[in-house]
């Protein structure tokens, strides 16, 4: 075989040192992809913590009321249960006054009660976009994975009709 000219190891030697930037380019890259990911799931960590805060907040809000619209409910029954007899005879007897007028404050304060829980709604949205956050956050652990696995070498996995497989 012939000898090595030595325009053909300065070329071979131009070509190695173009590869080693090249890979040291590309693993730079791969850095910086890699912390951009870990701030985003870092974010989106914070933010589901933030929307969890809010939906137990609200939930926890929603069952005092409607705790109260229960105990208020039973009170119109029990206060229906004991209406005077003679209300209906004398509606304007003392008592059935004093009834009457104890009974439609349970009644106004249960309605108000119904009027709040409405007022209060829902916490859908923030449901709903804790939710897409958690699966965003999956996608980032997924890609953070990945470029980890990049960075060390580690051959990735193939997806087949089992699933991910090959993961060296």
């Amino acid at each position: 075989m012939a000898s090595m000219t030595p325009e053909l190891a300065e070329a071979q030697a131009v070509i190695a040192e173009a590869a080693a930037q090249n890979k040291l380019a590309q693993h730079e890259h791969l850095v910086t992809e890699l912390r951009s990911i870990r701030t985003q799931i870092r974010s989106h960590i914070g933010e589901i913590g933030r929307l969890r805060d809010i939906v137990l907040a609200h939930d926890g809000k929603t069952s005092l009321i409607r705790t109260k619209i229960t105990e208020l409910a039973r009170l119109v029954s029990i206060s229906l249960n004991q209406k005077p007899e003679i209300a209906d005879v004398l509606p304007n007897d003392a008592e059935a006054v004093e009834w009457e007028r104890n009974h439609r404050r349970l009644v106004a304060s249960h309605d108000a009660a119904v009027k709040e829980l409405q007022k209060h709604g829902t916490a859908d949205p923030e449901r709903i976009q804790a939710v897409k956050l958690n699966h965003d956050l999956q996608q980032l652990r997924y890609s953070e994975q990945s470029l980890l696995a990049k960075l060390q070498g580690k051959k990735l996995g193939k997806f087949d009709d089992k699933g991910l497989s090959g993961v060296a």
